[in-house]
């Protein structure tokens, strides 16, 4: 859907009589834009106007619009003398005017390198022989993929989809082909919770899996309310959803992925489309907390290698406590007894102090926590680990840097900082890719068949 500059109508769903023109634009970030002939409040500055939950719109020649959430984004008293408002929604979903009681129970994914990932396509091209053996042709045709699904919960059903369409040619025609994902939800939930709970998960595992940022390409939902007849059949109307991190497009075709530089193709997963969704979606909720900062580095990684370091070390962190590894240095029943008899041995007035102090005594240190998750990914990343033997202290110690600054704590250089941002990243995916059912020995076959991996071992840091 092309949004760029759509003259279009307006109006708020409670006063449908009240219209104002406008156009649809997009903003130097890639989002959506409206920009009204008049202010909705009538004021010629409504900056203290309250914003608008909903607006509906209508095309030129176009779709209907459902704009929500709207921020009001500026106004300014045109010539000859009209006010006009600029508005932004949060989402537009095009297709339709519906409310936000609206349930939907289908949405169909397209991303980045997604088609790279699934590695199938339909497209099937042959050698046709001619009259004689200098002539022949090539000849395009289509044979439907297999369609794989996972049921990640109850009602909640996960498959692959794809679509082609033909196009005549002088000589001939075309093939062009649409892969996506398919997300089914038995019972109708609101769009964020769709968009949230179902659509963004598998999303990131495509970007999990490719070791790429994967936007979303399009983003179609359906609903029970938005239907059309089609000679007896009654069909459910495909609705775009569209917001800034969809909206905005790459200048260039981005590069097709040679398997060799994904973290894995879906091939390659031993366990299958079925268990490895399964066993995404439930890692998903339970490393949330170590997968935020991960996937911040995948897609919007900072500029300063700090923070790169930081972010990596707060995921890893996080993976530890969620992973349920050991983190007590004593038993409970130890801990009790060492703990009352420092306090006891405590000046009286200090012992609220030192009972706040020992509140995380009991912890191994951040050095012991690291070595656990290394231990554990030993044979998926032992080349690397080897030429590295103390990277877990090395990479504390620059977490410690960044995180606690102190002059007489010296400073790392930017190639020693990336090196630990990048292994500490190679040992976050090793751990998850087991989780995942990967085995050791597969794990590191993938990892030692990416260029970046080896460039990682060939070239350890100096001493």
């Amino acid at each position: 859907m092309e949004l760029d500059r759509l003259l279009s109508m307006w109006w708020e769903p409670a006063t449908p009589t009240q219209e104002y023109a406008g156009q649809v634009s997009l903003d130097a970030d890639g989002a959506v834009t409206i920009q009204l002939v008049g202010t909705l409040g009538g004021s010629p500055l409504p900056m203290k106007d309250p914003e608008p939950a909903v607006l509906h719109g209508l095309g030129n020649q176009g779709p209907f619009f459902t704009a929500r959430k709207l921020i009001r984004a500026g106004a300014r008293i045109g010539m000859p003398g009209f006010p006009s408002e600029v508005l932004r929604p949060q989402s537009l979903i095009v297709g339709a005017h519906v409310d936000e009681t609206t349930l939907y129970d289908e949405a169909i994914l397209q991303a980045t390198y997604l088609s790279d990932w699934l590695q199938e396509s339909g497209i099937r091209i042959e050698m046709r022989q001619g009259s004689n053996e200098q002539k022949g042709s090539v000849a395009a045709s289509y044979v439907w993929p297999e369609i794989r699904t996972s049921q990640v919960a109850p009602g909640v059903t996960i498959s692959t989809w794809s679509g082609h369409q033909g196009t005549p040619m002088r000589a001939g025609y075309t093939i062009s082909e649409t892969v996506a994902l398919k997300i089914t939800v038995e019972t109708g939930v609101l769009v964020d919770d769709l968009v949230r709970d179902y659509v963004m998960p598998i999303l990131d595992l495509v970007s999990f899996a490719t070791g790429r940022s994967n936007a979303v390409d399009r983003l179609t939902i359906r609903t029970p309310s938005v239907t059309q007849t089609i000679g007896e059949q009654i069909q459910r109307e495909d609705l775009e959803y569209v917001t800034e991190w969809i909206v905005k497009r790459p200048k260039v075709e981005p590069e097709r992925l040679m398997i060799h530089h994904m973290r894995f193709a879906l091939m390659e997963a031993p366990m299958g489309f079925d268990l490895l969704i399964q066993r995404w979606y439930k890692l998903y909720k339970d490393l949330r907390p170590s997968l935020a900062p991960y996937f911040g580095l995948l897609y919007a990684p900072p500029t300063y290698v700090d923070l790169r370091l930081v972010s990596i070390s707060q995921a890893l962190e996080a993976y530890h406590r969620a992973s349920k590894l050991r983190r007590a240095a004593m038993s409970k029943e130890d801990f009790a007894a060492f703990k009352k008899a420092l306090l006891q041995a405590c000046p009286p007035g200090k012992r609220g102090f030192l009972e706040l102090k020992l509140g995380y005594l009991n912890e191994i240190s951040q050095v012991d926590r690291t070595l656990q998750l290394i231990d554990r990914a030993k044979v998926a990343l032992r080349r690397l680990l080897e030429s590295r033997p103390d990277f877990a202290v090395d990479f504390i110690n620059a977490r410690n840097i960044k995180t606690h600054p102190d002059q007489e704590k010296g400073d790392a250089t930017g190639t020693q900082m990336y090196d630990l941002t990048r292994v500490g990243t190679f040992l976050f995916e090793a751990n998850v890719m087991l989780d995942l059912g990967f085995d050791d020995t597969q794990c590191a076959a993938l990892f030692e068949r990416q260029p970046e991996y080896m460039h990682l071992v060939n070239n350890p840091p100096a001493d």
